[in-house]
């Protein structure tokens, strides 16, 4: 039974046989399994001190990663523009018609970020069907230069591609 194993001080299992004063070694005590407070202050002491390490390195790379989200918004609204402006039946030219509040479907033409610049170079003309007049795009970041891209916007179709210089 359990109330006849004892704990000797060389830490030992034994067993008291009943009617004897006389021991019997049943096994060796092991380690109690686990950890020590020690051990885990020491780990959590290392984790901490990793986090502060690395912290800010992914606080910058959300950054970025925020900036190339924006970008690829911006990129979809743009290669929605066409659509919308045969929907609303009246041409449009870039830049001077992004300060439009509404393009005729409820909407401006693009919904820049407050930190996103457009420039366009020579203008842009879509036409109250959807074509387009041949033309070079740049979203301009202030907060992230490395997102900052170039497009060539090809005639009729209005189809974008990323410009390589």
């Amino acid at each position: 039974t359990l109330a006849s194993i004892r704990w000797l001080p060389n830490r030992h299992r034994t067993r008291v046989l009943p009617n004897s004063r006389s021991r019997v070694i049943v096994g060796k005590l092991r380690a109690p399994t686990g950890f020590t407070l020690l051990e885990m202050l020491f780990v959590m002491l290392i984790v901490g001190l990793l986090t502060s390490l690395m912290a800010p390195r992914l606080g910058g790379n959300l950054d970025h990663f925020e900036a190339l989200s924006q970008r690829k918004e911006l990129e979809d609204q743009f290669r929605q523009l066409p659509r919308r402006v045969r929907y609303t039946g009246r041409g449009l030219e870039l830049p001077r018609d992004l300060s439009l509040k509404d393009i005729g479907d409820g909407n401006p033409a693009l919904k820049l970020p407050g930190d996103w610049k457009l420039a366009v170079s020579p203008v842009l003309l879509i036409s109250s069907n959807g074509a387009c007049s041949p033309s070079v795009l740049e979203f301009i970041s202030d907060r992230d230069a490395s997102v900052t891209s170039r497009y060539d916007v090809a005639e009729i179709s209005c189809e974008i591609t990323i410009r390589s210089e």
